[in-house]
């Protein structure tokens, strides 16, 4: 299935393997959700169980030149959906500086894992940044959590640790 129009109403189909499910976004490099089988949000307000939105450790924001890639600078567009193989791919050009191919896939041999490949052919001169993000589900967001930054000994990196305490 191939899509290139982004301005109608967009519905998602999820990427599977049985045991993770990942529902891609209208956004360049974005998923809407990841989902883990067989987990269960419990405490749901009528008390009927829901399927529980996971952490999604696959979220990528690239810039060019300093400029984030967003769907206002991506253009000549597509995604594709390939169901058998279990992959969702977009494929657009930044600002006429990059063009960008990015595939996730879920893994059949690893059941809750994934793969994300991104390949980037510079068009003309350009400065590429690249940051990987853990994004945490507005599920997860609890007074009594909060998050820690730590900086990775003596270089300029840091990482940012989520604090929950338990009921």
């Amino acid at each position: 299935m191939v899509n290139t129009d982004f301005e109608s109403r967009y519905f998602s189909v999820p990427v599977a393997n049985g045991c993770l499910g990942l529902m891609p976004s209208k956004t360049p490099l974005g998923l809407k959700s990841v989902m883990l089988s067989n987990v269960y949000d419990g405490k749901s307000r009528h008390g009927v169980s829901r399927i529980a939105v996971g952490l999604n450790p696959f979220a990528l924001r690239l810039s060019v030149d300093g400029a984030p890639v967003t769907a206002e600078n991506a253009t000549q567009r597509v995604q594709t959906l390939d169901m058998r193989r279990a992959w969702f791919g977009d494929r657009f050009t930044v600002g006429g500086k990059a063009k960008v191919d990015w595939t996730i896939r879920a893994l059949r041999e690893l059941p809750y894992a994934a793969l994300v490949s991104v390949e980037v052919q510079a068009l003309q001169d350009m400065r590429l940044g690249v940051e990987g993000l853990i994004i945490e589900p507005k599920a997860f967001a609890r007074q009594d959590s909060s998050v820690i930054t730590r900086h990775i000994g003596t270089t300029p990196y840091q990482i940012r640790l989520l604090r929950a305490k338990t009921p």
